[in-house]
């Protein structure tokens, strides 16, 4: 059999599938990407178990049909195809051409019947919330998530759902919470934690109308997560441990002297004084009359930068830079305020910013 394709849609669907293959598969099954074509589309699905990704694209094709191909030969063959003309699949017994003018390639066929069958289980929705704001609130609240894989527990973000839905994440010297509203179909309230790396690529698929939901087992336990944004759906397995109870910390952190600065003078000072600074070594804001010193010192020389504040009082307080930069490059009002208290978390916020954070000083050497 033959079924057409655009090779935008090809593409896309293609690479959010292989969103969720992981990079070292357990088994070279799971390698696979799965393609369900009939009734004028195509759907393309990865999985590495804990993940699930689908798109579902328009295709040429009455036809029903399902193939699994190696995701990354598959990726790398439609990254070829070059103009708009619809890629050809031509459907053998044991493989599969993809064409497009001139440009062919042939991809043998696994055995669909050893592709697990039932990977996310009974989805149950649970409400809907606007695509935009979804990702604003996953990019602003899971700046903080922990990189060092050797702390499983905070490479998650930990996902609230109930009156709203909140998003908070933590590595131990800064911390980020933020809130959306949504429209609720169920009053349950959910706490989950969840992959940060699964839930920074939703925010670059969701737009419009976005349906939250959860999966549950035969017990009625709440196992997986899930997003679906037009043709786009994904969930994840729900990360395992105690996630640290991080929100008190926003409510109790001690109050400091506010200063109110201009967001892009800030980043640009901060750039600035990391020019010569050594790895892992501190940037100091000290602030006097109402002017912000943002400066650095190391073996390789000295730097400083100016800003101006609407606040005199004198405050000295070290902080790392690379944290504070990725904090402030999320927050998207001009000014920001920064509230400092000696030896406490910083808090970081902004008018009508519904995301907030606090991020550890540095000890400062005399």
């Amino acid at each position: 059999m033959k079924f057409s394709i655009d090779p935008a849609d090809l593409k896309e669907a293609v690479r959010f599938a292989q969103t969720a293959i992981a990079h070292h598969p357990l088994s070279p099954i799971m390698g696979g990407i799965l393609l369900n074509v009939g009734n004028g589309r195509m759907t393309a699905s990865g999985s590495d178990y804990s993940k699930v990704s689908t798109l579902t694209v328009p295709a040429n094709s009455d036809e029903p049909i399902e193939l699994l191909l190696r995701g990354d030969y598959l990726n790398k063959s439609v990254a070829k195809f070059k103009t708009k003309k619809d890629v050809m699949f031509t459907v053998e017994e044991k493989r599969v051409t993809l064409a497009q003018g001139g440009i062919k390639f042939t991809i043998p066929r696994m055995p669909v019947s050893e592709y697990p069958t039932d990977l996310v289980g009974a989805a149950r929705p649970i409400g809907s919330i606007n695509g935009e704001d979804f990702a604003k609130l996953i990019k602003q609240a899971s700046v903080s998530a922990s990189k060092d894989f050797t702390l499983a527990v905070l490479t998650a973000v930990h996902v609230v759902i109930g009156d709203n839905v909140q998003i908070m994440s933590t590595d131990r010297y800064r911390l980020s919470l933020g809130s959306a509203d949504w429209d609720r179909s169920a009053e349950d309230t959910f706490e989950m934690s969840v992959d940060g790396e699964w839930i920074k690529e939703v925010a670059k698929t969701v737009a419009g109308d976005t349906e939250l939901f959860v999966c549950t087992t035969e017990k009625g336990v709440t196992n997986r997560f899930g997003v679906t944004s037009g043709g786009y759906t994904t969930s994840v397995q729900l990360a395992a441990g105690d996630y640290p109870k991080i929100r008190q910390l926003f409510t109790n952190h001690a109050p400091g002297e506010a200063y109110t600065l201009n967001r892009d003078e800030l980043i640009s000072a901060l750039d600035a004084v990391t020019v010569m600074l050594e790895q892992n070594s501190p940037v100091i804001l000290e602030n006097a009359d109402c002017e912000m010193r943002i400066w650095s010192s190391s073996e390789n020389g000295d730097s400083s930068v100016n800003v101006e504040t609407d606040q005199g009082e004198p405050i000295k307080f070290g902080v790392n830079p690379t944290f504070l930069l990725e904090i402030l490059r999320t927050m998207h009002s001009d000014e920001i305020v920064l509230s400092p208290h000696e030896t406490k978390p910083m808090h970081i916020g902004a008018q009508g910013d519904r995301a907030e954070h606090l991020i550890m000083p540095v000890r400062l050497q005399n």
